[in-house]
């Protein structure tokens, strides 16, 4: 176990322990090179040439969904892998919070389109893993799969994670007090079934989910934006009336900004601005960029 303020390679210094095992520990650290935060992975393993390969796989996912492997080096019989530092929110503290005011349909529909592209993309690279709520974090609204148990064997898991995936929007659609997109529904009973066979009917039916969904915020948004003009209108007109009339004016006019203030924070930009299917398409690009690295068969786990 390391030491906090311990520096390794001079370079990555220790700040506290994340998470500890049998087989590895996590602690967060800084490359006071770059004055940049990081993430060390310590391996007590002697199977340098297995996990120095395993690295350079790691270090060719450039998902902007998925951690990204630094450095990798060995040290008094262990094993480093420096990852790049997440600071955000974990799925399941979302779930578990009582809070839904910042939880929205437009939030889950990206965070399952960003999740559902992440895993189609590693296991065209024949990447498997174990999901856990744990492992997802949630970083300026951008779904992140962190600290992965990861291996490289060649074993189909598209079922497990399809129904993952499904219990994943399936809990966090729950917490919702409004729930009324019925293709939503469907998502949930599709993977829970098995009727995907694949990520692309998946893909495509969150696609669509995003689309109707990004209709409604828009039209609410006009709507909204309408009436945040009209009331601080109506608050400027009351204003003048309350300079050449009477005092009541003001009173009225305080209220008609408050409301449109009201309205103003409650404008759902979630998706205006979130191009879908441009993401689906550079999922696809990442693939092709690194499709002809050769990929080992391997049962070690990091």
């Amino acid at each position: 176990m390391l030491n906090v303020n311990q520096t390794l390679i001079d370079t990555y210094r220790i700040l506290s322990i994340d998470k500890s095992s049998s087989d590895y520990m996590i602690y967060s650290a800084e490359n006071i090179k770059t004055n940049s935060k990081c993430s060390v992975r310590q391996i007590y393993s002697k199977n340098i040439e297995r996990y120095q390969q395993i690295f350079d796989i790691l270090k060719t996912i450039t998902n902007d969904n998925f951690q990204k492997s630094l450095d990798f080096f060995t040290l008094n019989d262990c094993i480093y892998i420096i990852q790049e530092s997440i600071d955000g929110k974990y799925i399941d503290e979302i779930i578990n919070n009582d809070k839904t005011d910042t939880l929205n349909i437009g939030s889950i529909l990206k965070w399952t389109l960003e999740l559902t592209l992440c895993i189609e993309y590693l296991h065209k690279l024949n990447v498997h893993h174990n999901l856990d709520f744990q492992n997802l974090i949630i970083k300026n609204n951008r779904l992140i799969l962190s600290n992965l148990d990861i291996n490289l064997d060649d074993i189909s898991q598209l079922q497990a994670d399809l129904n993952f995936i499904g219990k994943f929007l399936e809990l966090l659609y729950n917490k919702l007090e409004n729930k009324n997109m019925t293709l939503i529904d469907n998502i949930i009973d599709g993977c829970k079934s098995n009727s995907y066979t694949d990520y692309n009917a998946l893909i495509q039916d969150i696609n669509v989910a995003i689309t109707q969904q990004k209709k409604i915020n828009s039209t609410s948004f006009i709507v909204k934006l309408c009436m945040i003009v009209l009331f601080l209108t109506l608050a400027v007109v009351m204003s003048n009336l309350a300079l050449k009339i009477n005092s009541i004016f003001l009173i009225i006019s305080i209220i008609f900004v408050f409301i449109g203030i009201l309205l103003l924070t409650s404008l759902d930009t979630n998706l205006l601005f979130y191009n879908h299917k441009k993401a689906s398409k550079k999922n696809k690009y990442q693939f092709e960029v690194i499709k002809n690295i050769t990929i080992i068969n391997t049962n070690d786990v990091i």
